[in-house]
Formats: structure tokens, C-alpha cells, sequence
């Protein structure tokens, strides 16, 4: 480009400014420079431009002087064409609008320029703990007016529980503030709800520790837990404690590795405030499952081992619900309670349970065993409607009409005049037998023979025909008895006291005057279940014999009578049922397990069954059934495992043995 002298260069411009100005001699003019994307619409006089601000620069009819897109450096100036050096940073549009117009006056008579705000910088703030931080990064474009509560519900909302909630904000390095959020998510005011800048940093998080919760809970695991909360709390979280908990001999094992002991007893049941015990992130707190047991046999609905609550005290009524309840056939007068010292005692169940009488409840310990036998009942034979066993317990004391009135009163074919009652009873041993006057007592002219019956206690009903018969063998009164026209066995055994426990219903023989050869009728049915009696009227001079039981069982060791006992014939019988014919197990036993000796074919089987825990199939110990010639075995605390082996060769001398775990 020629240099010309300075006057010569003013004249030459002016009159191109001149030319310029007449349209009619001017060229035509070139198209203006063409606008980027459309602008953003600020206010010119109150936006303050600043670094990283997309600006562009317009002059009319001038592209030349015209620049696009320019990005205000840090430096915030910006070099234009002409121009020259202009300061965007820390001025308003229309401020850096006027100086560029005011310095292309010199080159132009009336420039027209526009600076326009193609795409305002960034003004970020920062988000920690929300719901859109993988999709934002983390950063949102802040918006004039936002407080915390705005910049969050952009955010996408919270992670965690709001209620554990906290907000912590930093301005320009450093934390401003730091507080739970539900106060400011439930302030309706506002007033709690800090209004926020450009570049603030917004963590939201929880105000938890995580804690650890093992043991006999409901739900074992890691929990968060509020900063300042104890093992109320945490164990609260884990869903509570188990039945099996072991509450007073909890421990908290620090994260640092120290343990301490804490009475949960104490702080769940009892409400003391002192030992629930602060946790702190990586505290692991375990609760022990109790070991206690007591045992439950003989009569109730699910015999069994109990454990004793941990802190609460245990009664017998305890233990009894626990089982379910007695049976319909427990003798209530004559339970116990063995101790593990060895010791018995007696426990009227009748008054606890019927009357209300909680004085002789007693509290129990751990091993203790509650027996409830089998009560005997009244057995009713003769002509009554419904013979059989009534189970009435002398608890409820009962009378000769209540227990014929059980039986549905006498049979219709018998008047009172012609009726004989009598019962066979066992007194200190041995059988008496009581006479009753069958017509004062039934028309109730001489109530006084409406006696207390007690359990045991036979009952026959006859009329005054008889036949005369014989009854041997085990029965508790053999000899010669009249017997009614058209009675059977079973009011023959009942004229004879009734049978002995070793008595074989099954097979009772009766030979008749003149036969080379007995009649085997089983009365299991007639006389323990009160069922239909066999049609076989007995005649004069009937032999009836009532064999030995010979389906036996034997209890050895730590049981308070052990020996052989014969297995009812009417029923199934259980270890359990075995273990009450012994008496139960006396002190030195050592309940965790009994052994059952049985003989097969193949030699001499072994099991060993657990009795503080269901077996593998879920049979509790005490259910299993046992079989005739079988041999239980309950060990006493130091026994030496060769016993079982002796036992074992003493069964059978040929075959092997296996052990077999249940």
C-alpha cells in the first residue's frame, strides 16, 4: 500500500466519505457481514460482559469492520479490525457499543455498529449426591434466583433418605455452610433456603454411620445408622432380636478392634438409657443366641426342648403353652418338675391352670424337665351306653353319676333296681374293691354313695344275673367272678380290678368248658378307646387268661427308673413317651443326645439322636417311634462312648454295627 503524506491521506478520506455519502454516485453497496446464530436477548445497558463471553461485532455496510464470534479472553480485550485494542471484561454491551462507534469516526461519517451477545459465558455451580450427576457431570447452569432447594430439583432430587440428609455449600474455597436438609425441605418460609452463586459447590449427603449387626436377629447385615445413634437404633434396623437372642450378653466390637459388653436386656426391655451404647462407621455389634433349655414331656402337644428367654423368668404354665398345652389325657394332680441336682418335685397343674392358683408355679431353670403323665382315666365297662375310659382328672373331682352320666347313663335294658355297681381301685399297691348301692345311688334315695372316683378307678355296671368265670394272669385281681348275663371281657377285666400295665390286650385267651383249644381276641380297642367290644359273650365256666406284654423296650443310664418297659398297645410309642415310662432323666444325664439300640437282620443298629435340635429330616428326637425289642440309652455326662459298644454285642453277637446319625 502506497505511503501518502498525512494532509493528502486526510483529503483522500474525506472524500470517500463524501462520495460514500451520495447514493447516487456511491457503488453499490456489499452486502453486510452475515449474523451468526441468533443473538441472545439481554440488556444491553445492564449486562457486563465478561471472559469467555461469544460476542459479535456488526458494522453496516461495512463487513470488513465486522467480526463474528469473538471469544473474550482472559485478558478480557479483544483486537479489532481498524479498531484496534478494546476492553470487553467488566463493561456492558452498550458501553463497548459506544467506544468502537466513537473510534470508527475516525474512518467513517456515521457509523452504525451493533455488538451483540452470541452465546453468554458459562456460570456453572457444582452438584455432589444427586440423582442427574452421571448424566450432568456434576455441573448445571446456574439461573438467576436459584436457592438450594432449585438447584437440587434440577439435579434430578436426592439419592438417599431425606430424612438423613445433609447440604454442605462452598463459596470460593471454603464451606459456608453445612446443615441437615429436612429443616430447609420443610420450611415453608423459605428463610432457611440459601440463595446461591455463580461457582458454588452443593454436596449433599447422608448423616450416617455404617454399622454391622450380627447374631440372633431378624435381618444380620450393614446398616446406616444417624450420626449419634446406639444400639437401640442399630438393632431396630436389623428388624429386632430373635426368640433365641441372648439380649444381657451382647458386645460391640469397635473399629479400632476393642469390645465391650452391653446389656440389650436392659436397653430394649427395660428402657435404660445408659447402655445404649453410641456407634461409630465400622462398629459391629453381635447378639448371642442363648443356650438355655428346658424339656417338656409326657402329655402336651408338642413335647420338646425350650430355650429359656434371656432376662425373663420361666414358669411351668410358660413351658406348658410353649409346648402347646396339655392333652385331653394328662393327669394335671400328678406332674413334675426334675431338676438337674437330681431333685423331683411335685406340681398340681389342676390348680394352676383350672383354679388360678399361681402359688405353686414353679419358676424354672435351666435343664429342668417338666413331665406330665398319662392320666388313667375311669374306665367305665358294663351296661352303660358309652363304656370306655372318661378322662376326668380327680383335679375336677368328680362322682360316681357324673362319671356314669360321661358314659351315657346306664343302657336302656337295665333298671336301677336291678343294677350293681361296684369299683376296683388300687390303694398303696394294692386292689380293693368298693360295693356300691346301685338303687339308693341311681333314684337318689341315698346320695351318700355318690362318692369321689379317683384316677384309675373301674367302674362296672351290671345287673344282678351273673355267671360265674375265671380271669388269670396279668390283671391286678385274678380269680373267680359272677358276671352278668351277656357281659364280655372287658367287664370281666374291670370286675377284676382292670389290667396291669403289662397286660397284652391284643391276645386275650378264653377257653370254654369242654374246648381242647383257646379263642385269642384282641380287647385293645373295647378297653383303652372305649371302641366296639367284640361280639363273644363270656359263659359259666370261661377260662380267661390275659397275657404278658411282650412288645418291650428298655430304658438304661441316666433315667430315674430305668428297666423294661411294655409298649402300648394302643398307640405309637416315642422316645419321649419311653423317657416318661422311666421317669425321665434324672441329673447326670447328659440330654444333648440318647442312643437307640436296635436289632435287624443284619446285626445291631445304632442311632444317636439330638435333643437339643430337630435331626437332619426335622424329626425332633422325642418324636421318633420305637420298636419292640429296642434298647434307649441315655448317657450320663462322662460316659465312655464303649459302653454303647458293649451294649451293642450284648443284642446281638452276630452282624456288625453301624452308626447312623438322625
Amino acid at each position: 500500500m502506497p505511503v501518502f503524506p498525512f494532509r493528502l491521506h486526510r483529503v483522500l478520506l474525506g472524500g470517500a466519505l463524501l462520495v460514500a455519502s451520495l447514493p447516487s454516485l456511491a457503488a453499490p453497496a456489499r452486502p453486510a457481514l452475515p449474523r451468526a446464530a441468533a443473538p441472545v436477548a439481554v440488556d444491553p445497558t445492564r449486562y457486563v460482559l465478561g471472559p469467555d463471553d461469544v460476542v459479535t461485532v456488526a458494522v453496516l455496510r461495512h463487513p470488513e469492520f465486522s467480526s463474528e464470534d469473538l471469544v473474550v479472553p482472559s485478558s478480557g480485550s479483544v483486537i479489532l479490525p481498524v479498531v484496534g485494542t478494546i476492553r470487553f471484561s467488566g463493561r456492558t454491551i452498550a458501553q463497548v457499543d459506544a467506544e468502537i462507534t466513537n473510534k470508527l469516526r475516525a474512518r467513517l461519517l456515521h457509523p452504525e455498529v451493533s455488538v451483540l451477545l452470541s452465546r453468554p459465558r458459562p456460570r456453572p455451580i457444582y452438584v455432589q449426591g444427586a440423582q442427574s450427576v452421571d448424566k450432568t457431570g456434576g455441573i448445571l447452569e446456574f439461573k438467576n434466583g436459584w436457592r438450594i432447594t432449585q438447584a437440587l430439583a434440577a439435579a434430578g432430587g436426592l439419592v438417599g433418605n431425606p430424612d438423613l440428609a445433609a447440604v454442605s455449600v462452598t463459596r470460593g474455597g471454603k464451606v459456608i455452610l453445612d446443615t441437615p436438609l429436612s429443616p430447609i425441605l420443610n420450611d415453608v418460609t423459605g428463610k432457611s433456603d440459601l440463595p446461591l452463586q455463580v461457582g458454588d459447590t452443593l454436596r449433599f449427603y447422608q448423616r450416617v454411620v455404617n454399622v454391622n449387626v450380627s447374631g440372633a436377629v431378624a435381618r444380620t447385615g450393614t446398616y446406616p445408622l444417624p450420626r449419634g445413634g446406639g444400639v437401640v437404633e442399630a438393632i431396630g434396623l436389623a428388624g429386632g432380636p430373635t426368640n433365641e437372642a441372648s439380649l444381657s450378653k451382647a458386645t460391640i466390637r469397635r473399629a479400632s478392634g476393642a469390645i465391650i459388653g452391653v446389656n440389650l436386656f436392659k436397653a430394649l426391655r427395660e428402657n435404660d438409657p445408659t447402655q445404649n451404647l453410641p456407634l461409630g462407621e465400622g462398629d459391629t455389634i453381635n447378639v448371642p443366641a442363648t443356650q438355655d433349655r428346658v424339656s417338656v414331656l409326657g402329655e402336651v402337644k408338642a413335647q420338646g426342648q425350650f430355650m429359656l428367654e434371656d432376662g425373663r423368668v420361666m414358669r411351668v404354665s410358660d413351658a406348658l403353652a410353649r409346648a402347646g398345652g396339655t392333652t385331653e389325657n394328662a393327669a394335671l394332680t400328678r406332674a413334675t418338675v426334675s431338676h438337674t441336682d437330681g431333685t423331683t418335685q411335685p406340681v398340681n397343674l389342676y390348680q394352676i391352670i383350672s383354679k388360678g392358683d399361681k402359688s405353686g408355679d414353679v419358676i424354672l431353670q435351666a435343664g429342668d424337665i417338666v413331665n406330665v403323665p398319662r392320666a388313667r382315666g375311669i374306665t367305665v365297662t358294663g351296661e352303660v351306653n358309652r363304656g370306655g375310659i372318661i378322662p376326668m382328672e380327680e383335679g375336677q373331682e368328680p362322682r360316681i353319676l357324673d362319671v356314669i352320666a360321661a358314659a351315657g347313663n346306664l343302657a336302656p335294658s337295665l333298671k336301677p333296681e336291678r343294677a350293681h355297681i361296684s369299683i376296683a381301685r388300687m390303694v398303696n399297691g394294692k386292689a380293693i374293691t368298693i360295693e356300691v348301692n346301685a338303687p339308693g345311688l341311681l333314684n337318689q334315695t341315698d346320695l351318700s354313695q355318690n362318692s369321689l372316683v379317683h384316677d384309675g378307678d373301674v367302674i362296672s355296671v351290671s345287673s344282678i344275673a351273673r355267671v360265674i368265670v375265671s380271669i388269670d394272669g396279668n390283671i391286678k385281681m385274678p380269680g373267680q367272678y359272677d358276671v352278668d348275663t351277656g357281659d364280655g371281657v372287658p367287664e370281666l377285666i374291670a370286675r377284676a380290678g382292670g389290667a396291669t400295665d403289662e397286660a397284652a390286650l391284643s391276645r386275650v385267651s378264653i377257653t370254654r368248658r369242654g374246648a381242647t383249644q383257646p379263642v385269642f381276641i384282641s380287647y385293645v380297642d373295647a378297653i383303652k378307646k372305649g371302641g366296639v367290644k367284640p361280639n363273644f359273650q363270656l359263659q359259666n365256666g370261661d377260662v380267661v387268661v390275659v397275657p404278658r406284654n411282650e412288645s418291650r423296650a428298655t430304658v438304661l443310664a441316666a433315667v430315674n427308673r430305668p428297666g423294661n418297659y411294655a409298649l402300648p398297645e394302643d398307640r405309637p410309642t416315642t422316645i419321649g413317651d419311653l423317657l416318661s415310662l422311666a421317669g425321665g432323666t434324672n441329673f447326670q444325664a447328659k440330654t444333648r443326645e440318647v442312643a437307640l439300640l436296635r436289632k435287624t437282620p443284619t446285626g445291631v443298629q445304632q442311632f444317636i439322636y439330638p435333643m437339643d435340635r430337630a435331626g437332619k429330616d426335622g424329626t425332633l428326637a422325642v418324636n421318633v417311634p420305637i420298636q419292640n425289642g429296642d434298647v434307649l440309652f441315655v448317657p450320663q455326662v462322662k460316659t465312655n462312648p464303649s459302653v454303647l459298644s458293649k451294649l451293642s454285642g450284648l443284642l446281638g453277637t452276630i452282624g456288625s454295627v453301624n452308626l447312623a446319625f438322625r
